[in-house]
């Protein structure tokens, strides 16, 4: 049995018809063997959107364990939460997606909730829209890159790559993908790191539309990355690391020089 009180939080500010709604997603736990996601909607100055849920409220169940790692609000309302669930022996990409009411969206699956078993311990980090609707996530399994891209209803994508998943192992022992975003010619850049020891490598790739790693990128592989061997890398480090990581994804110059490697695998 496992328990917990809160985990993870994801959080988004999102204008809808000029008026600002913070949406909360997160995970509260009990003393049962499950724990729920919880998704709360709130309008400008913390007041609560009675008109999603229950007094603002929503609560789901999905597998023993649920953690939110990401949100995202799609044009028409709908709320995307991805992270991870727990399926009694490791952990799967787990998506969920809410109407504008808070009602789980039985056009996406068909229940409202979608989980991948993509190797051992698979973990959603970051989310992001194509224009056309479909869903990109990104995150990790097996200490690698894991990419996936879901249609609208919420299966894997075939046409990216050939089971929408796609794996990348780049030089270091761990590997960890912090944000993505989508470009407008359709290419996916995802942002990262490459960990061994106490070397911390941040790792910026870009793949096509159809899931290949883009060979005009980088050193003719589709990745670059920023090595800082040598060093002992603190809590503050790792934070502003991930902090460039975003930046990065979100197509904004940080202020690191990139040296582009080569993969590994």
């Amino acid at each position: 049995m496992r328990h917990q009180t809160l985990i993870k939080l994801g959080l988004a500010i999102i204008l809808v018809s000029g008026v600002m709604t913070l949406t909360f997603i997160g995970c509260g736990g009990s003393s049962s063997s499950s724990d729920s996601g919880s998704s709360a909607v709130y309008e400008a100055l913390g007041i609560t959107d009675t008109a999603f849920g229950t007094l603002g409220v929503v609560t789901s169940t999905i597998g023993d364990v649920c953690v939110v790692n990401r949100i995202v609000r799609q044009a028409d309302g709908k709320i995307l939460a991805g992270g991870y669930s727990f399926n009694g022996s490791d952990d799967d990409f787990a998506l969920a997606r809410y109407t504008v009411t808070g009602t789980l969206d039985t056009a996406f699956s068909s229940d409202g909730v979608v989980t991948s078993a993509i190797g051992t311990g698979s973990i959603i980090n970051a989310l992001a829209l194509q224009p056309d609707g479909k869903i990109v996530a990104a995150g990790n399994s097996d200490s690698n890159i894991i990419l996936a891209r879901y249609t609208v209803t919420g299966t894997l994508d075939t046409a990216f790559s050939a089971d929408g998943v796609v794996t990348a192992t780049l030089i270091g022992l761990t590997d960890y993908a912090y944000d993505l975003a989508v470009q407008a010619d359709g290419n996916i850049l995802v942002m990262g790191a490459t960990v061994s020891g106490s070397n911390y490598n941040l790792a910026l790739l870009r793949y096509d539309s159809t899931g290949a790693l883009d060979a005009t990128f980088g050193g003719g592989d589709g990745v670059i990355t920023h090595a800082a061997s040598g060093r002992t890398m603190s809590y503050a480090d790792l934070a502003r690391a991930e902090d460039v990581a975003k930046r990065f994804a979100q197509a904004v110059p940080p202020d690191v020089t990139l040296t582009p490697v080569s993969m590994r695998g």
